[in-house]
């Protein structure tokens, strides 16, 4: 169970310092980066259950909204970092629930802001 708080805050304080490092030429949501936008997809696909469609509306309007877009090793990089959170908790035998609810709605807000941008 600590494990599973630790990575929780793990994923929430990357989640953090990646929103501060948002590259400039980006028109996603305010403090969004790259990485968030790849980790955003990947719990809301995988976690959260959105639709494909939702996910890849998303990937789309990232592609807009961003150079390079889901393209992008950041982008990448989030999903990746997204999978490796979910793949150490159930390997360490962990219930993923509690890191649900506390990534779900930050993911599923963070679609809808983008989906929301002109």
């Amino acid at each position: 169970m600590r494990t599973i708080i630790a990575l929780s805050f793990a994923a929430a304080a990357a989640w953090s310092v990646a929103a501060l490092a948002a590259p400039p030429a980006s028109r996603l949501p305010q403090g969004t980066g790259l990485d968030d936008a790849g980790m955003a997809a990947w719990y809301a696909g995988n976690l959260c259950q959105a639709s494909t469609s939702t996910v890849q509306s998303y990937r789309t309007k990232v592609d807009a909204l961003s150079p390079g877009g889901s393209g992008t090793p950041d982008f990448h990089e989030g999903e990746r970092q997204a999978l490796s959170i979910v793949n150490q908790i159930r390997a360490e035998g962990g219930d993923t629930s509690e890191l649900s609810q506390r990534v779900c709605p930050r993911s599923l807000s963070l679609i809808e802001r983008t989906m929301a941008l002109p």
